[in-house]
């Protein structure tokens, strides 16, 4: 009789850490169910205009001092480069965001949005952004989830061309 309610205990036992199991399961499978919907209702910008915008900001590189960048393409000067250069900005922002937040990790982002054009765009515009932090007054907090994701694209690949490295290379002429 004892050897039988041993027997029903330690299946009630087991039962329960079956039930246990499974329902982790199903509360971690839901949890990432909710970080990839939650990821990509954030990451609306990985569309036509995102590439557009990309595009031409990748063009902008025919100025060599801040000043010359604000006058040519600020929203003094450009609307619409202005435009694009912001929407860029703003969509590695929430990208370095979610990576701080624990939302996405750095496989994910750097799927979504390639490591290269990461570490391209910061190099070709860091001079704007130290123009914009010290002559505008943008708070150096504004750009922190950017420069977050930057460090972290640059670690996983240091050797990564400029902008305009990559374009002398397309039209055949050697990196500058």
């Amino acid at each position: 009789m004892a050897s039988f309610e041993f027997l029903a205990v330690t299946i009630s036992i087991l039962g329960l850490a079956a039930s246990i199991t499974y329902y982790a399961n199903i509360i971690q499978n839901a949890e990432k169910a909710r970080r990839r919907d939650l990821i990509f209702q954030r990451f609306q910008g990985y569309d036509l205009d995102y590439f557009r915008a990309y595009h031409q900001v990748a063009l902008q590189t025919d100025w060599k001092t801040p000043e010359e960048y604000m006058a040519k393409y600020s929203r003094y000067g450009d609307v619409d480069a202005a435009s694009y250069y912001s929407y860029i900005l703003r969509v590695y922002t929430m990208a370095g965001v979610m990576y701080m937040e624990g939302i996405a990790d750095l496989d994910l982002v750097f799927k979504l949005y390639p490591a290269a054009s990461v570490i391209r765009f910061w190099e070709l515009f860091k001079p704007i952004r130290d123009y914009s932090i010290e002559s505008i007054g943008h708070p150096d907090d504004y750009y922190i989830a950017f420069d977050t994701l930057y460090k972290e694209a640059k670690k996983r690949y240091p050797e990564t061309p400029s902008f305009k490295d990559t374009f002398n290379l397309i039209k055949g002429q050697k990196p500058s």
